[in-house]
């Protein structure tokens, strides 16, 4: 398969793929891209279109990859898929507004402390605090909250440390906690003026 793909490479630049090459090269890598593709996302039909993007993404491109640069083919395609991925997790963080409504929150696993943050919230503050976070941290916020993910589930799907997915989310919920304090000082002194 190998020689079949570098055979491509040592061809023109801006040169096309026929369809039936696409094909032999989408057949082989597909479940490695699913794999990472759904990793993100945890959801079949998503990570398909994850996948059909960036099989479209990397036909458009390939002349302009260079193993010495890029890596390994199949390392090449996981790339972009991972960026593919992380495009979606971005456009639906930003579509906020139907998102922030649609978060079912299990309180089976959330502590009293997360419990009490989120129902002092409206879902506008929710979003607006949400969208001061750092996009790993808004992606761990969607996946343990949104998606219902376990740290372990989380840690596996971004390729993190399970305890560095346990730390953000303490972060997140201290950065939650800092914004809620300070909106009730605000409401305190807007009381006393």
């Amino acid at each position: 398969m190998r020689k079949f793909i570098m055979s491509f490479f040592n061809k023109k630049a801006n040169q096309t793929l026929d369809l039936s090459t696409q094909k032999v090269i989408y057949n082989q890598y597909y479940p490695c891209i699913y794999r990472t593709a759904y990793r993100y996302c945890a959801d079949e039909n998503i990570a398909k279109d994850i996948v059909q993007e960036t099989f479209i993404r990397a036909f458009k491109y390939i002349s302009t990859y260079e193993e010495k640069e890029n890596g390994s083919f199949e390392a090449w395609l996981v790339t972009i898929a991972r960026n593919e991925a992380l495009k979606y997790i971005k456009s639906v963080s930003k579509r906020n507004e139907t998102l922030i409504e649609e978060v079912e929150i299990n309180e089976r696993q959330l502590t009293s402390l997360e419990i009490e943050i989120i129902n002092r919230l409206t879902l506008e503050e929710l979003q607006e605090i949400i969208q001061e976070l750092p996009e790993i941290s808004k992606i761990i916020f969607l996946l343990r909250y949104v998606n219902d993910l376990s740290y372990k589930e989380i840690s596996e799907r971004l390729d993190l440390k399970e305890n560095a997915v346990r730390q953000r989310a303490f972060r997140i919920r201290s950065f939650i906690q800092k914004e809620i304090q300070k909106e009730r000082d605000h409401d305190e002194q807007s009381e006393m003026g």
